[in-house]
């Protein structure tokens, strides 16, 4: 569990110091360097993945869409035909999360495969 917690805090604080600078995609990067340190089981390399991009990009998303008294994200819902703006962001950041709990996830079956033998 303490291995979990320290996996799902550096992913957050390493990809959410990259996408200052860098694009959205530095989240896989993020995602493959944290799981290649940390040994985690698959379950919790998932959800470490899932958990840490998912608080960040709701975080993020929360914080631009106040600034901007929630433009942006209404005319996406209204594009994606959703009922309310705040499922847009709730949908795009599970988005986030799932892409770097299924790269977590991956490189913890790599690590398997190259350091059990």
């Amino acid at each position: 569990m303490k291995q979990f917690l320290k996996a799902t805090c550096l992913l957050a604080l390493v990809s959410g110091m990259a996408q200052i600078y860098l694009p959205w995609w530095i989240v896989i990067v993020s995602a493959l360097i944290v799981s290649f340190i940390f040994t985690l089981a698959p379950a919790q390399a998932f959800f470490s993945g899932f958990t840490a991009i998912f608080v960040l990009w709701l975080t993020i998303a929360l914080f631009r869409d106040f600034n901007n008294a929630h433009i942006l994200s209404s005319r996406m819902a209204q594009l994606f035909h959703l009922p309310h703006y705040s499922l847009y962001l709730v949908v795009s950041a599970m988005a986030g999360g799932l892409m770097a709990a299924c790269t977590a996830l991956s490189m913890c079956l790599i690590k398997r495969i190259f350091y059990n033998n």
